[in-house]
């Protein structure tokens, strides 16, 4: 075999491996920006979404199936009643979902509970220091109703345990919640689990890698949990781009089932979020519709 075909048969051989290797590589990528997103929504985002001029077919076209969860609270917009999506309530504790249920029974549509615990007054100190029990005892409350739940709790919980066990305070908080395993613990006992990692949505290293790790251990521990990432369109009231989520959504996208889209105003809820702003979360959404086409 002379030298120039041993040559000729070998760059052959090498586009063959690189052109398949690229488009396994294509494939994959294409698979994960391609399969259904799960939303996670509050009733009074989508209303925000809905009254941006123009997008309210947008919206519709985004939430308006199975796969999406709307928190609607005790009054649901009227709009709601046509659409397909699933509905559900939330609650700061495990103590306000049971005396909830204790009260009497839920909106025939609701299908889900969020547990929602933060570092703020709506969470009892007792579930502050041990998120994954209540959770736990969230869980077979739920189930007894034929209800899923969703654990979101909030990355602020390694306040409480900060204190307690004396971290450094150079150690950051999200290194810090990794490290207690608050995504393990809790996604054992979840039927959704969504990371709370939209206070890190402006450094897309830190969100990649917040979302990816913490996406890693809850799934470890339990491999049939759907879960989810936050994003946020004025995360405790900063500014952020549809640009920005974008980038944040693609990143992460192989990693998650889903988001769940906060569209936040300022209140008792969320004091430092100020003013909601909408139209970065239609643009958004429009940047993902495009993807997709």
């Amino acid at each position: 075999m002379n030298i120039k075909f041993k040559f000729t048969l070998l760059s052959l051989c090498l586009f063959l491996f690189t052109s398949k290797t690229f488009k396994i590589s294509s494939a994959s990528e294409m698979a994960a920006h391609q399969k259904p997103v799960i939303w996670l929504i509050a009733a009074s985002a989508l209303q925000r979404l809905r009254e941006v001029p123009g997008a309210a077919t947008l919206a519709q076209e985004t939430f308006d199936h199975p796969e999406t969860f709307v928190i609607v609270g005790e009054k649901p917009p009227h709009f709601l009643t046509r659409w397909k999506c699933q509905w559900g309530l939330s609650f700061p504790s495990y103590h306000a979902f049971d005396k909830r249920m204790k009260q009497g029974t839920l909106p025939h549509r609701v299908k889900f509970i969020i547990l929602d615990q933060e570092s703020w007054r709506f969470t009892p100190e007792k579930e502050k220091l041990n998120p994954s029990y209540y959770i736990r005892k969230s869980a077979l409350l739920a189930h007894q109703y034929h209800l899923k739940l969703i654990a979101t709790p909030a990355v602020d919980l390694v306040n409480s345990e900060i204190g307690r066990r004396r971290f450094s305070t150079h150690f950051s908080k999200y290194s810090a919640f990794l490290k207690l395993k608050i995504p393990q613990k809790c996604g054992a006992y979840a039927d959704l689990y969504e990371i709370q990692a939209q206070g890190s949505e402006k450094n897309l290293k830190i969100y990649l890698s917040f979302v990816k790790r913490a996406a890693h251990q809850a799934a470890k521990i339990n491999p049939h949990l759907i879960i989810l990432a936050g994003l946020s369109t004025n995360p405790s009231g900063q500014k952020v781009t549809a640009e920005r989520l974008y980038r944040d959504f693609q990143t992460t996208r192989e990693f998650v089932e889903g988001y769940w889209l906060n569209v936040p105003a300022g209140g008792k809820w969320c004091p430092r979020c100020g003013k909601p702003d909408p139209g970065v979360g239609i643009r958004f959404l429009r940047k993902i519709a495009a993807g997709l086409r």
